[in-house]
């Protein structure tokens, strides 16, 4: 396949569909006759809750993991396992995948996940399995250039923060 239409079907078009279909819970929402929408209540909260949640996450395991790259560890082929890192091996992966669950709870309170369940959840589950497979291409990475990674896999919870296995 030439470059260009790799670059334009996996690079460029493909993401942005995935995150077409993953805002499409929000989008129906906001989409909908302003008469028919209810007042903010506990479904916007959590769907705002969860999406601030995932952005601070995001912002914090990024801003670690540039830190590191700026390390001599990181240059020696080491692993990063202090942080939100210690408990999952791609937290930013887990704040994104977070934001866009968060967009379904915005689907509840009009109805719309029970019109269009199909619509609402397909995009933001597709994401998740985006983002969990790109975790496992970035371990496969890991691992043949990182000499301590394998004991990271082995402990460390691959996306969802947890408590790491000790050994």
């Amino acid at each position: 396949m030439p470059y260009w239409l790799n670059s334009l079907l996996g690079m460029h078009l493909f993401p942005t569909v995935l995150v077409y279909f993953a805002f499409a819970p929000a989008a129906l929402v906001l989409i909908s006759d302003p008469s028919t929408q209810l007042p903010l209540g506990p479904w916007d909260a959590l769907g705002v809750a969860g999406a601030l949640s995932a952005v601070a996450i995001e912002l914090v395991a990024d801003e670690q993991l540039r830190k590191y790259r700026a390390s001599g560890d990181y240059r020696t082929g080491g692993a990063l396992r202090q942080g939100l890192w210690k408990y999952s091996r791609h937290p930013n992966y887990f704040g994104e995948v977070l934001f866009w669950l968060s967009m379904i709870p915005f689907a509840v309170p009009g109805g719309l996940l029970t019109q269009h369940p199909a619509l609402v959840l397909t995009g933001p589950i597709m994401m998740a399995i985006f983002f969990r497979f790109s975790s496992w291409l970035m371990d496969v990475r890991s691992l043949e250039r990182r000499p301590e990674y394998q004991k990271v896999v082995d402990e460390v919870s691959a996306m969802v923060p947890w408590w790491p296995k000790t050994r």
